[in-house]
């Protein structure tokens, strides 16, 4: 099966909300009806891989990782890509659904673990015209943003310049103390959205809220929260407005992490054993009846077994080179349309530089290949040719040989004559002294 464009299904959903059936829509596009109406009412994203999702690694293995993961970040052990990697594919082999290859996790599957749900480009300008467009007139205006790649776009820097909007990138990982929602309006919406969710099961005979409901109880405490004054208290609380860099600073020094025991159940019971278990992975059934009734996973404890000696010592990373850095990326910084001008065709540079080499690459390949096949037939010839005169001077030799041969043959001819004539004479000899000598004529 081909492909389906994104192109192709935007065009089909445009068609159906002009007014089109879905039916007519997919036969006119060439697609099928099925997944046109999932993906129109959000059930699957526009770029969904088509036939079933391969599922190599189980519930309970993803939660032994991710227990791993945080206890790691809790005692400040970040998680490389590559221990990530070794991670995943030890939760794999525990798991044992499907048979891995040699190359497994491979990027695609790593990112597609890590990447959920963030939003992209293309999605984050649409958002900022609509913000643009709700700006009240004066000018210039100044939206702060956090280190985000979906925000760092040219067409976004482009578009705020042309509307005298300018972007200020706060520095990265900073988001929690340095971004005003983060400071001082989403912890009061969570702490209203909880209390609404109470009040919800109170009011319905302690019934539990479904999706259908989430938008309706969220509404309140979202608008409650995203008031005025707790947004201007989040930029004064952020240091940004007024700034102050005291307030600021005060911020970068918070409290060590911590977490629970009863939050890593698996994690805690392996490292209360004095030393790693070993038939965790012959488990019985009554065990597995035991297990379940403690809210334990097999996987999971196999999987956090297996990755316990990674929690003291993790792998040892090959430092990189240092280079220099200057002011533009130590920090926050107003992003202009000449710096993304330039950073733009750096990178375009950059991609067309990549780009040619790899085209010239099978070029050279071929190059090498033919000056290495051209080596190979001067070998082989030179070896012909004296295999050829080797041959050759075995010949002679042969000839030779058989000359001798030859000449020793005719010499013992002539020597057998020679004594035949001596035999034939002395019996001639001999009959003639005896007096009878008879002659035939035949």
């Amino acid at each position: 099966m081909t492909k389906v464009p994104v192109e192709t299904w935007e065009a089909a959903i445009a068609a159906v909300a002009g007014g089109l059936s879905e039916r007519k829509a997919a036969k006119a596009y060439g697609i099928s009806r099925g997944p046109l109406h999932q993906r129109m009412n959000g059930l699957v994203p526009l770029e969904a891989r088509r036939g079933p999702q391969l599922v190599y690694i189980t519930e309970g293995a993803d939660r032994g990782v991710v227990e791993m993961v945080r206890y790691r970040a809790v005692h400040g052990m970040c998680v490389g890509y590559e221990e990530l990697r070794s991670m995943l594919r030890v939760a794999a082999e525990t798991a044992g659904t499907r048979p891995l290859t040699d190359d497994f996790p491979n990027d695609k599957f790593t990112q597609r673990w890590l990447a959920k749900h963030n939003i992209n480009g293309k999605v984050f300008f649409h958002w900022f015209k609509w913000f643009v467009s709700m700006l009240p007139p004066e000018r210039p205006q100044l939206l702060v943003l956090d280190g985000h790649l979906a925000h760092i776009q040219l067409d976004v820097v482009k578009y705020g310049t042309e509307n005298d909007v300018h972007l200020f990138v706060l520095p990265a990982h900073t988001s929690h103390f340095l971004q005003p929602l983060d400071v001082a309006v989403f912890g009061v919406f969570k702490t209203l959205y909880e209390s609404a969710v109470k009040r919800f099961s109170i009011q319905n005979d302690g019934k539990m809220p479904i999706k259908d409901d989430i938008a309706g109880i969220a509404s309140a405490p979202l608008i409650e929260a995203c008031c005025a004054e707790n947004t201007t208290k989040g930029f004064k609380d952020a240091g940004l407005y007024p700034l102050s860099l005291d307030v600021m600073m005060k911020k970068i020094i918070g409290n060590k992490p911590t977490v629970r025991r009863d939050e890593l159940p698996h994690l805690s019971i392996i490292l209360s054993q004095k030393a790693p278990l070993s038939n965790l992975l012959h488990v019985t059934e009554r065990q597995k009846r035991v297990l379940r009734e403690l809210d334990l996973n097999v996987d999971a404890l196999n999987v956090v077994n297996l990755l316990s000696s990674t929690v003291v010592a993790p792998q040892a990373q090959k430092r990189k080179r240092g280079d220099w850095v200057d002011e533009n990326y130590s920090g926050g910084q107003l992003l202009s349309y000449e710096m993304m001008v330039n950073a733009a065709s750096a990178k375009a540079a950059s991609i067309a530089k990549t780009k040619a080499n790899k085209e010239s690459a099978p070029m050279e390949k071929r190059a090498r290949d033919a000056m290495n096949l051209h080596d190979k037939a001067g070998h082989q010839t030179e070896r012909s040719k004296k295999t050829l005169e080797k041959w050759e001077r075995a010949a002679v030799r042969r000839e030779r040989k058989a000359e001798r041969a030859a000449a020793q043959h005719a010499k013992a001819q002539r020597t057998t004559a020679q004594c035949e004539q001596r035999l034939n004479q002395q019996e001639v000899v001999e009959r003639a002294a005896d007096g009878c000598t008879l002659w035939v004529d035949v």
